[in-house]
């Protein structure tokens, strides 16, 4: 028999509340949009070129079929619109696609969220692409193909004739884990990994309620403290679970603002600097702060009030610019947005191609650095005093640079000081020469004169 494969859909009726288009609109991230209805992730399924006889089908977990589409020669990227009767609000299901009886595997699973008015009309975008076909073996395109059950519905071996299948590892995952009674939580299990790929992500909220997908919607209409777990399984049955904490309070946490970050951004290899870090907390809550130096190091100081100022230095022990992050965070977990900037250690930036680099020190720039290639050249200098510039490497001077007025030119091209001293040569030149023609009219002019007398 041939393995069915399936796109598991879940549907919920508290997400969308004030979606009303009627045409389909494509938006960021794949999301689509059709009626009321809304489509987290597009499925992904890779079928022979030219097939036909494609049917899509959205079924129960019990095995019911709601209804199903037949496509014939199906282009990339088509939509297929599923109508079936009944109110299916609440079931969680699977969309599953075959080809002339042979079953494909889905490269994305597909989150779905119907809201109780949507009515009957299911949109599933599909991105269909040319491929080999699938060697799994299956049933043919009536069946649901193994067990079924809540998030479930996959059973059987995964027919590649593969053994020692390593279990899933869950990993949850929330957008945040401090807040209020119905505040809305999107949770994330996208980080969870398997070597064949997961099938199934099943959420317990410990509320008395379920989810079901990669990504999730929930919120809690109680105060406490919940320990949300994710359950992942993967083609062969095998699962791994992971737990999350959700702290709900009457009033929600809100993240730490007003992050101010004073220091200098801009010294020397192996010299402490000093930074200035404030932040203040709308509700109170002590907070701390967390800095990446951009050398691989990071500090993360102890809890202070908000709103008072954290001191702290550092140095870094080789030239180049570093990128640092600050981030400020509450008692609570909530964090800030960041404030990032750019410290040049030694280094001199050279217009936008790089920058030069004092590696020992010595207030004289030893190498040149390409931002573009990120490729270090030796630099020299010339008898005024500039740097001559190999910009790739292959020993010939491409750019002449003056550290004291910041200026860059092509090598062997005058700079704009020699132009400038060029055009004032020329112009007395030709001051000169306009004054000697002007003389010697003046003097064939009295010698005429001069010459009518006599």
């Amino acid at each position: 028999m041939r393995k069915q494969m399936y796109i598991p859909v879940f549907i919920a009726g508290m997400l969308i509340a004030s979606i009303f288009t009627i045409v389909p609109v494509l938006g960021d991230g794949g999301k689509a949009v059709y009626g009321m209805l809304y489509i987290i992730d597009d499925g992904s399924v890779t079928i022979p070129d030219g097939s036909s006889g494609v049917v899509v089908r959205f079924e129960k977990l019990n095995g019911e079929i709601i209804d199903e589409t037949q496509v014939c020669n199906p282009d990339n990227g088509s939509n297929y619109l599923l109508t079936f009767s009944g109110s299916y609000e609440g079931e969680t299901g699977y969309f599953n696609i075959s080809v002339d009886g042979k079953w494909y595997t889905p490269e994305d699973n597909a989150s779905l969220y119907i809201s109780s008015w949507t009515g009957k009309r299911v949109d599933l975008h599909v991105d269909i692409s040319p491929s080999e076909e699938n060697d799994n073996n299956g049933g043919t395109g009536g069946g649901t193909g193994g067990s079924s059950g809540s998030g479930g519905g996959f059973g059987g071996d995964t027919g590649d004739g593969t053994s020692g299948n390593k279990p899933p590892v869950a990993i949850a995952d929330a957008n945040k884990t401090y807040v209020a009674v119905g505040e809305s939580i999107l949770f994330d299990g996208s980080h969870s990994v398997d070597d064949n790929g997961i099938v199934n992500y099943t959420w317990d909220f410990k509320d008395g309620s379920m989810g079901y997908g990669v990504n999730v919607v929930h919120s809690f209409t109680q105060e406490g403290l919940y320990d949300v777990v994710l359950t992942v399984r993967d083609a062969e049955g095998l699962t791994d679970s992971d737990t999350i904490e959700i702290q709900v309070t009457a009033t929600g946490n809100y993240p730490p603002e007003n992050l101010d970050v004073l220091g200098p951004t801009s010294g020397d290899k192996d010299a402490f600097y000093s930074y200035n870090i404030s932040a203040t907390d709308p509700d109170g809550d002590s907070v701390k702060y967390i800095i990446d130096w951009g050398d691989g190091s990071s500090d993360t100081s102890s809890l202070m009030i908000s709103g008072v100022t954290f001191t702290i230095s550092h140095n870094w022990s080789s030239a180049g610019l570093f990128t640092i992050t600050v981030y400020a965070e509450d008692e609570h977990g909530a964090r800030s947005n960041s404030v990032t900037f750019t410290m040049s250690i030694s280094v001199q930036p050279v217009g936008d191609i790089g920058y030069l680099i004092d590696k020992d020190s010595d207030n004289s720039y030893d190498t040149f650095h390409n931002s573009a290639t990120g490729q270090e050249t030796p630099v020299a200098k010339d008898d005024a005093g500039k740097y001559l510039i190999d910009s790739n490497g292959d020993d010939t001077w491409d750019y002449i640079y003056d550290v004291d007025t910041d200026t860059l030119n092509e090598y062997n091209q005058p700079s704009n000081l020699d132009l400038t001293l060029l055009l004032a040569i020329l112009a007395l030149i030709g001051a000169i020469i306009l004054i000697i023609l002007l003389l010697l009219r003046r003097r064939e002019e009295e010698d005429k004169k001069k010459s009518k007398i006599l």
